[in-house]
């Protein structure tokens, strides 16, 4: 068996310590905070209703904003405070481009390479991710603009599409609501076209989502052919999450999953590949090991070293302080609570604490150490045990 040559394998990290490791022991500067600061969906955002989407079927983020001054003086407090903060919205281009003039360079994921935990190519400047539509507008180029003048590098669109045995992206796409494939190829042509005009280029990366309709290998194989064929920077596959239980006939089992990292695996040894190729970790970790990550990388940190907070819709006064968000544990599905985050008024200036709830952390993480939380990824057996009334 020949192993091809091929740029390192793209992993998701959100820190490295074992799951086992005292909460208390953990310092800011190993924490990755997902700050959502809007999660508005519409047309003066991702312009998209996807009905997987975790923004559309939770309540408790549905159409929530920390105001964009007031998120800018939560995101700086914490970073003064040495927590890693990623800003997230629903679409880097929403409302014409003004998160980025505001934030500034940001990036909404972490990923490295290689066994020394280098960062990729991606986390060299900022990451916009789109939806697509906004590109799509007669206006595209005056908001690459925008992003290229704020220093994004990357580009990064999911494309919704099934391929056919002639690489024909097929008419019709099990999820309602998404930014089909065709037109999201009609947005990588025109960053292309931009690329082509300016001495500034953006490099393009695209995510697959795969699920129950387009999981077998020879689909695997044809996305790989099609993008090695369009001509992209990144490719990156990630696991269907049946947010809103829409679709439950696309949900993955345990053994397909098991089947397709032995699918990722070959790929990146035995096929030429012209982009990087990236695997989520909402995979989890069934045969994880065949991908030869690096210790303590496969299995996903949240509630211990990665947390999203959330805006509140109601702002709770107490002593120590107003309380205006939620921190939470799983990035995407909002459970468990763990936590809250402070506005304190201080020299007539406000200043912004995160409360963690240590007891509420030691608690969830005993779970995954114990093996009541089997998966890497522990987003669906935390969510039975919490319907369930387990947890």
């Amino acid at each position: 068996m020949t192993t091809k040559m091929n740029q390192p394998l793209s992993y998701d990290y959100h820190g490295d310590l074992p799951l086992n490791t005292s909460f208390s022991e953990i310092n800011p500067h190993e924490i990755d905070i997902y700050l959502d600061l809007d999660t508005t969906v519409g047309a003066d955002t991702c312009g998209q209703n996807c009905q997987h989407c975790w923004f559309v079927n939770y309540d408790v983020v549905n159409n929530k904003t920390f105001t964009k001054d007031f998120g800018l003086e939560i995101y700086k407090s914490l970073k003064k405070q040495n927590y890693n903060v990623y800003p997230r919205y629903t679409d880097s281009f929403s409302y014409h481009g003004q998160f980025m003039k505001i934030f500034g360079k940001s990036r909404n994921r972490s990923f490295k390479e290689n066994e020394n935990l280098e960062n990729t190519k991606t986390m060299e400047k900022g990451e916009a991710w789109t939806s697509g539509r906004p590109l799509l507008s007669d206006n595209y180029e005056s908001l690459l603009d925008i992003a290229s003048e704020y220093n994004y590098g990357t580009i990064a669109i999911t494309f919704h599409g099934v391929l056919d045995k002639n690489l024909n992206i097929q008419k019709k796409y099990p999820i309602k609501g998404v930014f089909y494939g065709s037109d999201a190829i009609r947005v990588i042509n025109r960053i292309k076209y931009y690329n082509k005009k300016n001495t500034s280029k953006f490099r393009i990366a695209i995510g697959i989502t795969i699920g129950k309709h387009n999981n077998s290998k020879d689909s695997l194989m044809r996305y790989i052919e099609f993008f090695n064929k369009i001509g992209i920077d990144s490719l990156r596959f990630n696991n269907f999450y049946d947010h809103g239980n829409n679709y439950p006939n696309l949900v993955l089992e345990k053994k397909e999953i098991e089947r397709i990292y032995d699918d990722f695996s070959h790929i990146h040894k035995n096929i030429d590949l012209k982009f990087q190729l990236g695997i989520s970790q909402d995979f989890g970790t069934h045969n994880v090991e065949v991908m030869n990550y690096p210790p303590n990388i496969e299995h996903c940190k949240a509630g211990l070293q990665l947390f999203a907070i959330i805006p509140n819709e109601e702002i709770i006064e107490t002593k120590n302080g107003d309380i205006i968000g939620t921190v939470v544990g799983c990035v995407n599905t909002f459970e468990p609570k763990l936590g809250y985050l402070y506005r304190c008024e201080e020299n007539n200036k406000y200043n912004y604490k995160i409360d963690f709830d240590k007891l509420a952390i030691n608690k969830l993480q005993e779970k995954r150490v114990n093996k009541t939380f089997v998966n890497g990824c522990f987003s669906k057996e935390l969510e039975q045990a919490i319907s369930n009334k387990i947890y």
